[in-house]
């Protein structure tokens, strides 16, 4: 088993011209920290983060693919916060 102390990775996902999609992983001295923000017209509209569990943490270190990391991570956007009962129609 190898330990890795430091660990950083980004990926980023374009959608058409003006929005995209972040997923970070940070590990940090053995505890890791996912993040999720989606962008439109270049601003942050959703932001979430979250603790990685000890066992992903672990299956991140040696090399393996964890399925489903990031099912979990949803942020909420600013337009879904601001429907009110006048605007459902």
């Amino acid at each position: 088993m190898t330990s890795c102390a430091n660990y950083k990775n980004v990926e980023m996902k374009c959608y058409g011209k003006d929005r995209k999609t972040l997923r970070k992983v940070i590990i940090k001295g053995g505890k890791g920290r996912k993040t999720v923000m989606h962008y439109k017209n270049g601003k942050c509209c959703g932001k979430m983060s979250k603790r990685i569990e000890d066992g992903d943490v672990k299956m991140i270190c040696e090399g393996v693919f964890v399925k489903g990391l990031f099912n979990d991570c949803v942020p909420a956007t600013k337009s879904s916060k601001r429907k009110t009962t006048r605007r459902r129609k």
